[in-house]
């Protein structure tokens, strides 16, 4: 344990000394910005809609505003920053040939692939603090006290959000350490999220169909067809999208997008455990 906490010291000084990483930091704390003074904007902004006034149609609080940052950061901002981040700590490193440096040393690859997630981890939760802290206090001095959102519902949001994007932290290292390249692990990420969206929408087109199908056909359906419909869940976008839930206060939560978030965790990380123990290190 003393190694493993020598190695993530190590790497998160060398993260904090990246240019992109401290950048990502203020990216994500002027997203958490973003919702307070968006949604003060709008209630200030003399808009209607419907012949009346777009504050009356809309939930104007603190906690929503700070819902609304966690919205926009959770639509891709956040992981586009961490597969960049991840890509230029591992894949990164092996193109400058720096990572051998650290492998000639009598220390376990696991552990250094460990240690690099670990301390990716910890900047995420730095910037999801940041992020908290920089759009709570706009929230507050900007938005009224009441609404229906609560501060709980962020709370809670953030907290599944955290584990969500560090989940998806784990999914960047194995792609970086699968394509050893940063510009191949981000083109293969895109792939890879293009073709999960559009299985999601299939998904969820077959459902729309199955469902308004006239009761006498149902009987009809398949059983496996039924199974795959219901497969959304365990997607890769909708596990990483779960705390969602615990953000707009939904119950009961969707347990198999959770068990799906710790299934493709696991899977990245034995992924990325195995084939690091067999690359070849120039």
């Amino acid at each position: 344990m003393r190694l493993l906490g020598t190695l993530w010291l190590a790497e998160t000084i060398k993260l904090g000394t990246r240019t992109s990483a401290r950048a990502t930091l203020v990216a994500l704390t002027g997203v958490g910005l973003f919702g307070p003074l968006w949604l003060w904007f709008l209630t200030h902004a003399g808009v209607e809609v419907n012949g009346g006034d777009l504050g009356a149609a809309i939930d104007v609080c603190a906690a929503n505003g700070m819902r609304w940052s966690m919205i926009v950061r959770g639509f891709y901002v956040s992981q586009a920053l961490w597969l960049l981040l991840a890509s230029q700590s591992v894949a990164g490193e092996l193109q400058a040939h720096t990572l051998r440096e650290e492998l000639l040393r009598p220390v376990p690859r696991h552990l250094v692939l460990l240690a690099k997630w670990a301390a990716l981890s910890g900047w995420c939760l730095l910037s999801m603090i940041a992020a908290l802290a920089a759009g709570s206090v706009a929230a507050v001095v900007l938005l009224p006290g009441d609404g229906v959102a609560t501060w709980a519902q962020v709370v809670q949001g953030a907290f599944g959000a955290w584990i969500a994007e560090i989940g998806f932290l784990a999914f960047a290292v194995a792609i970086s350490v699968v394509t050893r390249s940063v510009a191949g692990g981000v083109v293969a990420t895109l792939l890879f999220l293009m073709v999960d969206r559009l299985t999601a929408t299939g998904l969820w087109l077959l459902g729309t169909f199955l469902e308004g199908m006239p009761a006498d056909l149902a009987p009809t359906v398949p059983g496996w067809l039924m199974i795959v419909m219901r497969a959304s869940p365990v997607l890769p976008s909708n596990a990483w999208s779960a705390w969602r839930e615990l953000l707009d206060g939904a119950t009961p939560l969707t347990w198999q997008a959770w068990v799906a978030l710790a299934v493709w965790t696991a899977l990245s990380a034995v992924v990325a455990e195995r084939v690091f123990a067999r690359t070849d290190v120039p």
